[in-house]
């Protein structure tokens, strides 16, 4: 049986942005979206939504597809409420700073596993 993560990861490869950036919106919000995205409007955010609207930067585009593998396998298991609530607050496994400003800051090559291994011990509740 395939896992709640590994169906994240497959959606955060087959979705198109518009599609990615959408669901973003609706489980986030768009104001979280632009933070980790690191647009400091959501008229950016509401513009990645669109088919054929503008298109984020390549690392921005990479930083959106791994905040929704996370966001999905996190609401998947436990809700969208909760998953909101996961990226904003501030997570031991991630040196006592969120998820968001984890993503937002850091350099996803680094930070990108570390997000993951947070989310995984948070969903297996370790």
């Amino acid at each position: 049986m395939r896992t709640t993560e590994l169906q994240a990861f497959e959606r955060s490869i087959r979705a198109d942005l518009p599609e990615i950036v959408g669901d973003l919106r609706s489980v986030l919000g768009s104001k979280l979206v632009a933070y980790i995205a690191g647009v400091n409007e959501t008229r950016a955010v509401q513009q990645w939504s669109e088919a054929g609207g503008r298109r984020p930067s390549s690392v921005v585009e990479q930083r959106l597809k791994l905040t929704f593998r996370v966001a999905e396998f996190i609401a998947g298991v436990d809700g969208e409420r909760v998953a909101q609530a996961w990226f904003q607050g501030l997570n031991p496994r991630l040196d006592d700073a969120s998820p968001a400003r984890t993503l937002r800051e850091g350099d996803l090559d680094e930070v990108g596993p570390r997000v993951l291994d947070a989310a995984r011990a948070f969903v297996a509740n370790d």
